[in-house]
């Protein structure tokens, strides 16, 4: 039975709808996020765009970002609640503030060093969000699940592109931006354009192997606690996918990422004993 186009589009607008009556459209639009951020470079590097307009696609996501932690914030001032809630987002407040203070002082690029302090900012706008959402068991179990098969996905590709002829991996091959404006240079580059990635390392589709390996990081902890928290058969069933996690830690050449791999299922495995103890 053919399905008319007509009809998917009010379908998605009827699905709209409900979504935003029950207020799970930043929900979604986190989700969206999730998915879409560890392909984003291989997406972009097949988008037949000017190089301004894949700058603001790079931007996009986190300016849709902000725009929820902002919304948090307000809400937070309609409820009278205190901006600050936590010693945690005290913190980080303090560091930023501390870290544009010394690139006013060392008289550094206050633009590259924001730049560099983007990776940090967004993810802590992420916490803000999601801990505002106050997310559903279904809505944290389906995000779970999916960055588990984001991060197998990401996993198996590394291990095919460690073995694949030079022709496969130049696919991935994240595209370079160069601008100017202001007097202002902007320029992104990737560890295999820049001449910086190690021999025999690889980087899925992610620009560089630190990102690489900080994403498999987050997956495999997925991936370890689901097996802890299910049975032994979970573990033996997805032995291979353990296996193809550890390959791919490796051949990313990140040492750091690979001593993370070995001892974060120790540190589990000790939570999770110590909460079974005291349970029982």
């Amino acid at each position: 039975m053919n399905t008319k186009p007509s009809e998917i589009f009010w379908s998605i607008i009827d699905w709209c709808q409900n979504a935003k009556q029950k207020g799970e459209i930043p929900f979604w639009i986190i989700f969206a996020i999730a998915v879409y951020l560890p392909f984003e470079e291989f997406i972009l590097r097949w988008t037949p765009a000017p190089a301004i307009i894949l700058l603001f696609l790079r931007f996009l996501h986190e300016l849709v970002l902000y725009f929820l932690w902002v919304r948090v914030f307000y809400k937070r001032l309609i409820r009278g609640d205190r901006l600050i809630k936590s010693s945690i987002e005290l913190a980080f407040i303090c560091f930023v503030f501390w870290a544009i203070i010394l690139l006013i002082i060392h008289q550094a690029s206050i633009f590259s060093g924001l730049d560099n302090l983007r990776t940090l900012i967004r993810y802590f706008a992420v916490y803000y969000v999601i801990v505002d959402l106050k997310l559903s068991k279904n809505q944290i179990n389906l995000l779970l699940r999916t960055i588990l098969v984001l991060g197998l996905i990401q996993g198996y590709l590394v291990t095919i592109q460690y073995f694949a002829p030079p022709s496969f991996n130049n696919l991935f091959i994240p595209q370079e931006v160069n601008l100017e404006a202001g007097g202002i240079a902007i320029q992104k580059s990737s560890e295999v354009s820049s001449g910086s990635l190690k021999t025999g390392a690889v980087n899925g589709t992610f620009a560089n192997t630190a990102n690489t390996s900080a994403f498999l990081i987050i997956c495999f902890v997925v991936l370890m606690v689901s097996g802890f928290q299910n049975n032994n058969l979970f573990l033996s069933k997805n032995l291979f996918n353990f296996l193809i996690m550890y390959f791919a830690f490796f051949v990313t050449y990140k040492r750091i990422a690979l001593l993370f791999s070995m001892v974060i299922p120790v540190i589990i495995l000790f939570f999770i004993e110590k909460d079974f103890g005291q349970v029982k």
